[in-house]
């Protein structure tokens, strides 16, 4: 279950993970070294693996504090133990440096259900479901998170949206498309959260 956590998660940040030009190069190097050995811990279920990224990432953050993607590895780190509350910090930190970032905005709704609960989720899934509809330009692609948004806000758009998505899924031949109909599924099913971050 940890490992379809973490890949879940790994998923919406991946762009995040590309290098930010003005950041020194060793903090550079120490994220991905990092990244590359949270990978690790999680295939192989390695707790000692996981505690080196966390040192790793910890370093990287030394020595430039507001790089993205450390902050983002960080926060995948927390996750992966369920320390929802400080991965949740590291993302509004991360948001703060990249404000317009909606991978970033997705996971902070997330993590607001995960530790303080649906209630307090609800209004950030609706108000990132609104931010993309208005930014939606004709013809752009569904992104998945679009989709998630509306569920987990139970917006009167979310039929319209699975449907749309999954016709162009389907359309572009995309062999991700089964996994898109189960992951609405799960959406559907009220079981999104708990498969890619699982309870206490």
């Amino acid at each position: 279950m940890k490992l379809l956590t973490i890949f879940g998660v790994l998923i919406m940040s991946l762009a995040l993970l590309a290098c930010q030009p003005q950041t020194s190069e060793r903090a550079v190097k120490l994220q991905k070294e990092a990244a590359s050995t949270l990978a690790q811990g999680v295939a192989n279920s390695s707790d000692k693996k996981v505690s080196t990224a966390l040192d790793l990432v910890n370093e990287s953050l030394g020595i430039a504090p507001n790089h993205v993607p450390s902050l983002v590895t960080r926060a995948n780190i927390n996750i992966y133990e369920r320390r929802y509350e400080k991965a949740l910090k590291d993302i509004i930190s991360a948001q703060e440096i990249k404000p317009k970032d909606r991978s970033l905005n997705m996971l902070e709704c997330l993590l607001k259900e995960r530790s303080q609960g649906k209630k307090a989720a609800i209004p950030c899934y609706a108000a990132l479901e609104k931010e993309w509809a208005k930014q939606h330009q004709e013809g752009e692609p569904i992104d998945i998170n679009w989709v998630a948004a509306a569920y987990l806000a139970n917006s009167g758009n979310r039929q319209d949206l699975k449907t749309r998505y999954l016709q162009q899924k389907k359309s572009q031949g995309s062999p991700d498309y089964l996994l898109a109909k189960k992951t609405i599924q799960s959406l559907e099913q009220g079981r999104y959260l708990q498969l890619i971050m699982p309870g206490y």
